[in-house]
């Protein structure tokens, strides 16, 4: 680049003058100022260098920016696969939630089957119970029906034989009175003596009736207590096995009732404390969700700053690059127009000098004519003293000029570098406070969604909590109608066997108590009563 510059520099075109005086001027200033040129070969390689140093940096900016664009792009990628996955994860999550509501549908069309179950068997139970009352006091009517009846057809038997009784003593007291006054052992009158063994053998006749329709009433009472005992053992043993055969059922049912349950509530609470995980997992995953969300909003947000830093920074540095070739294209005019004004000068005073040196030399030839070869000798020697000091003011006065533009150049250029550390020190100020801004307003946000977190998730607590204490009243008001249920058929089911009891403590008592002679009729009409009373 340097000797690309030296080239430019020294160009023949470049100012004016001949051939020779620019090769002269160019010669001249090799030999003269060898060290200045140097210099500003050396500045000019070195504002080269800075250019091209500016260049590569802004390529590698570039090529940064064109970096963080791609892993912008991929990282945004990234977030909508992983959003859609997490949508269709959630989207099964539902399908999930589906299936268990229809499971818990399910379980509580069962529990309703359940229940209509058990009310089907406590109404078989109850009418079982009822078609055994039915069916008591259907025997127990007949029972006290053919009592009724027999006791009638004594009583009419006995007015009968009542009736027949009075009427022989009314028709014979008369002959018993005589017979009686007479003597115990009265004579035997022809006349009477075959009525009176015809009112005897009709009073005899009459007894033996008597105590036949006694032993036929007495047997007939007998067989029909057996009869009424053996209905009535039949009916309580009926009665028995009916309600062993509904308490055995009733329990069976009671404990498949009571095992259903406790499976049903135990699958409940399961899936409880399942949906319970389930949702504190779910918390979890939208907390986590949300925090990544937030993260990805974060850094897209510091991507993006960063991406406009290093726009603006690039085209700081465009503009500041721009500057520095301007600015370098400026100096070397400025240096270009130095070196043509100091090559025109050089030339100038050559050319005066060889018109000097030409007019001294006619002035010597003419004077040689004229003067003493001492004096041509003397002036040869005054010749190159003259010439060596004209030499030697103008190396002076270029090293002045050369040395004032290298002041001003490195003046020009601490001028550049304070500029450009101004600039520097005022973006990374604004760098500093753009990103506290940033900071407090990420804090801000984030604040902002771990309260609104905090209260979903309180608010999904409060909600499962509240389901959770609905279920388990519900179970705690169904266990208890089951409880009362059962403790309302216990209930019952004494009752039943308490009358069972009582039935079978006035059969006993009947079997203790057998009628005798007269007394039956009227026993019987209070055993009738009896059962009248309880039925």
């Amino acid at each position: 680049m340097a000797s690309a510059l030296n080239s430019k520099i020294h160009a023949p075109g470049n100012c004016p003058g001949s051939k020779a005086d620019a090769r002269g001027g160019a010669g001249w200033r090799m030999d003269c100022d060898p060290e200045m040129h140097v210099k500003m070969c050396k500045k000019i390689a070195q504002l080269t260098k800075v250019i091209y140093a500016l260049n590569t940096r802004q390529d590698e900016t570039e090529a940064g920016m064109e970096a963080l664009r791609e892993a912008h792009q991929e990282e945004l990628q990234q977030a909508v696969a992983e959003t859609e996955a997490r949508l269709l994860q959630a989207q099964g999550r539902v399908g999930e939630e589906e299936a268990l509501r229809q499971r818990i549908q399910a379980l509580e069309s069962a529990l309703e089957l359940q229940k209509q179950l058990t009310q089907e068997a406590l109404a078989q139970s109850a009418s079982c119970r009822l078609e055994t009352q039915e069916r008591e006091l259907r025997v127990e009517a007949e029972h006290a029906e053919r009592v009724l009846t027999l006791s009638k057809e004594m009583l009419e038997l006995k007015a009968d034989y009542e009736k027949r009784l009075r009427h022989l003593s009314g028709h014979e007291a008369p002959r018993w009175d005589r017979l009686t006054k007479e003597g115990p052992e009265p004579k035997a009158e022809p006349g009477c003596g075959p009525e009176m063994r015809e009112v005897l053998l009709e009073v005899e006749r009459l007894r033996a009736e008597n105590q036949q329709l006694s032993k036929d009433y007495a047997r007939k009472a007998e067989e029909l207590q057996a009869t009424y005992e053996r209905e009535n053992e039949a009916v309580r043993q009926a009665m028995q096995q009916s309600v062993s055969e509904a308490l055995w059922q009733w329990q069976e049912k009671e404990t498949d009732l009571r095992k259903n349950f406790q499976a049903q509530e135990a699958a409940l609470q399961a899936q409880v404390r399942k949906l319970e995980g389930d949702l504190e997992h779910r918390g979890r995953k939208i907390s986590d969700l949300k925090k990544y969300a937030q993260k990805l909003k974060d850094r897209i947000q510091d991507l993006d700053v960063q991406l406009k830093e290093a726009r603006q920074e690039n085209s700081e540095l465009k503009s500041t690059a721009k500057k520095l070739g301007e600015k370098l294209a400026i100096a070397k005019d400025k240096l270009m127009l130095q070196e043509c004004h100091v090559t025109q000068k050089t030339g100038d005073m050559k050319t005066e000098r060889v018109s000097e040196n030409e007019v001294l030399r006619k002035e010597n030839n003419l004077e040689a004519c004229s003067l003493h070869p001492q004096q041509d000798q003397n002036f040869a020697k005054e010749c190159p003293c003259t010439k060596g000091g004209t030499d030697t003011q103008t190396k002076k006065e270029a090293c002045i000029e050369t040395e004032y533009m290298k002041q001003k150049y490195e003046e020009d250029l601490r001028k550049i570098k304070h500029q450009t550390e101004e600039e520097k020190k005022h973006l990374k100020d604004q760098l500093m406070k753009r990103l506290e801004d940033l900071v407090k307003k990420h804090t801000v946000e984030i604040k902002s969604v771990r309260s609104s977190v905090e209260a979903e998730r309180k608010r999904l607590q409060k909600e499962v909590e509240a389901q959770l204490e609905e279920v388990k009243k519900k179970s705690e008001n169904e266990i208890k109608q089951l409880e009362e249920e059962k403790a309302a058929l216990s209930v019952k089911l004494q009752n039943s066997l308490l009358e069972v009891l009582r039935l079978e403590e006035f059969i006993q008592q009947n079997k203790a108590c057998p009628p005798r002679g007269d007394e039956k009729p009227q026993e019987l009409d209070y055993q009738h009563c009896n059962i009248l009373e309880t039925q």
